[in-house]
């Protein structure tokens, strides 16, 4: 089969790695997971995947801890959205006769005898991705922050219920709940940093996920400096600033949402699909649930 390569890699460009180290404000390692993006021929919208889990040291060797290969098929299907059981069949069928009347999507391939549909607008496509990338990065961060540390407020449980329905979300947030008070009660268990970072990995349910609590870990003594913990109070005041610690990150993160499309910022992914964003702007009710941050510049100016 003939094929084309599209390749980003920090670990093969040292210009890259340069100016990537030259933007941090710290010097202590990242975890990255690089993408070799393969295009069998032909346009049919299949992607193949080859991903890479790195960790990126600045002046040390880089480690590569795993990779996984994926397969990406164009577009959706009816009997997909259907699935969800959020909607019926006329409504589905009714969207997807309007949206191709439209010229908003139209015909991409047939997939095990069903018909799959892509977005006409190839920039409007692309607009999508990165915000869905966005959306992903942010609602991981919401659910730790809801799991270990707060309960969502009326605003974030009201958008979820807009994305799941309200059982699925019902059950989400019981869940959580239930979750965030078992950890505060384990938290009290507890002696040392050290044995609840174990507690927290044992709950992870990937490999990078243990390697980001690690470097949490590691991050955290960086700040505390070598100071020598002798009695049990010292361990366990210890051990609450390690959990402060964590969720300050966290919150960070949530207000300084990383960006992890390949743009940089949010601001700049604003500016490149600008005259997307006011072309549809009958789209803006929905994506504004999906991912708020992009569209915070348009609600200032209403």
């Amino acid at each position: 089969m003939d094929l084309t390569y599209q390749t980003r890699s920090l670990r093969n460009n040292r210009k890259i790695t340069k100016e990537y180290w030259a933007e941090r404000e710290d010097e202590s390692p990242v975890l990255e997971n690089i993408e070799f993006i393969c295009y069998p021929k032909g346009n049919l919208g299949v992607v193949l995947k080859r991903i890479e889990y790195w960790q990126f040291n600045r002046y040390s060797k880089n480690t590569k801890y795993h990779q996984e290969y994926l397969c990406e098929l164009p577009g959706f299907s009816i009997e997909e959205i259907l699935a969800s059981k959020r909607f019926n069949d006329d409504d589905v069928n009714f969207a997807s006769n309007a949206l191709q009347a439209l010229k908003l999507i139209e015909p991409s391939i047939e997939f095990r005898g069903k018909k799959r549909f892509i977005i006409s607008d190839r920039i409007l496509h692309e607009f999508l991705l990165n915000l869905w990338i966005i959306h992903e990065a942010e609602f991981s961060y919401q659910v730790k922050k809801w799991k270990y540390f707060d309960a969502p407020t009326s605003q974030e449980k009201s958008r979820i219920i807009n994305l799941l329905g309200e059982q699925e979300a019902a059950r989400f947030f019981k869940q959580l709940d239930r979750a965030r008070s078992i950890h505060n009660e384990d938290l009290r268990k507890f002696r040392t940093t050290e044995e609840y970072t174990e507690y927290i990995k044992k709950e992870c349910s990937d490999f990078w996920e243990v390697l980001v609590i690690d470097l949490e870990l590691d991050r955290y003594k960086e700040v505390r400096g070598n100071k020598k913990l002798v009695t049990d109070k010292d361990k366990k005041d210890d051990l609450h600033k390690f959990v402060n610690f964590r969720k300050e990150g966290l919150y960070k993160n949530l207000k300084y949402l990383p960006d992890n499309s390949g743009y940089g910022s949010i601001e700049k992914l604003k500016m490149d699909y600008k005259d997307t964003i006011e072309k549809y702007t009958f789209f803006q009710p929905i994506l504004k649930g999906i991912c708020p941050k992009v569209f915070e510049a348009n609600d200032d100016s209403e």
